[in-house]
């Protein structure tokens, strides 16, 4: 089955932490690359990689609609926003 993020205990479900990619940088540095496949959480994982997005890492992103999007409060113009998607080719 392909994952999808819930809020508060549905049975079945598996509990993670969740870290920001910027804090990560202190122990493994700056990532060259994110790929990010996260069923409609994307504006969440690109708002916790601002510092890492400075580098203009390559980028690789799955985008399941705006609507999936939408459940967890973003947009698809938020994160090329974000990513600051003129730089990009």
């Amino acid at each position: 089955n392909n994952g999808f993020v819930v809020e508060g205990n549905v049975i079945g479900s598996i509990e993670v932490d969740v870290i920001p990619c910027d804090d990560l940088i202190p122990e493994f540095g700056y990532f060259s690359v994110l790929k990010i496949d996260v069923e409609g959480y994307e504006g969440n994982v690109v708002r916790g990689c601002k510092q890492i997005l400075i580098k203009k890492p390559k980028l690789l992103i799955e985008f399941h609609g705006e609507a999936e999007i939408r459940k967890y409060n973003s947009s698809v113009d938020e994160i090329f926003n974000l990513v600051d998607i003129d730089r990009y080719e």
